[in-house]
């Protein structure tokens, strides 16, 4: 946003600041071998690949710990609410549209194809 305003000391201080947190995240966080992230849940992958928290190189590691582990569930998303807004996004934009399609057409739990055949009319997590 602060380059769009030509606010060119603010997009210095933030790039900055967003390489320092993802350095940060990295070392703390992140097996840089095979791209497994501690915690190993999809909303952890989905959270780090969303805001760029992973250098270039090992994002494709990490989608692919992330693909895993939602085979692992069957095709189904355990991420709960927060991370489920940008896991499609994450699996397009790595592409892998086609595991994204599957998840989407479940129908068994949890799934949103679940929420709709039992007739809820708001969503709920367990």
């Amino acid at each position: 946003m602060a380059g769009a305003l030509n606010r060119t000391d603010d997009m210095k201080m933030y790039t900055e600041l967003h390489t320092n947190i993802s350095n940060a995240f990295t070392k703390a966080f992140v097996n840089t071998t095979d791209g497994k992230i501690k915690g190993d849940t999809q909303a952890v992958y989905v959270l780090a690949l969303t805001f760029e928290l992973l250098p270039q190189n090992l994002r494709p590691l990490a989608v692919n710990q992330l693909v895993d582990n939602i085979k692992a569930h069957d095709y189904h998303f355990t991420t709960g609410f927060i991370s489920v807004n940008f896991v499609n996004e994450v699996l397009v934009k790595y592409g892998h549209r086609d595991v994204a399609y599957k998840c989407l057409l479940q129908e068994t739990f949890p799934s949103w194809g679940y929420v709709i055949e039992h007739n809820a009319t708001g969503m709920w997590e367990h």
